[in-house]
C-alpha cells in the first residue's frame, strides 16, 4: 500500500490522526456512558472507518484532519486526541 501510494496511485488517509480521533470519541462515549465497556473496541473501530470513509469521500484532502476538526460537533474529540 505504502509503495502504491508513493508512486501516486491512490492517497493513504492520515491513519495515525484518524485513530487517535477514534479513541477519542470512544473515551468519550464510554466516558458519558452512550457505550458500554464491552462494546468500545467495535464503537472505536466503525468510527475509524467511517472517518477513512469520509477521506476519500472527500477525495484525500491533505488537510481533511483541519476540517475536519473544524466541525463545532468534533471539537470535544479533536482536543482530546491532539492532548494525548
Amino acid at each position: 500500500l505504502l509503495g502504491a501510494s508513493r508512486l501516486g496511485l491512490f492517497e493513504l488517509p492520515p491513519l495515525n490522526a484518524l485513530t487517535a480521533l477514534a479513541n477519542a470519541a470512544m473515551e468519550i462515549a464510554l466516558a458519558d456512558g452512550s457505550v458500554k465497556p464491552w462494546a468500545a473496541t467495535f464503537y472505536a473501530n466503525r468510527i475509524w472507518l467511517d472517518l477513512i470513509g469520509q477521506f476519500y469521500e472527500a477525495g484525500g484532502p491533505a488537510n481533511f484532519v483541519d476540517a475536519l476538526c473544524a466541525e463545532p460537533a468534533r471539537f470535544a474529540q479533536c482536543t482530546k486526541a491532539a492532548a494525548e
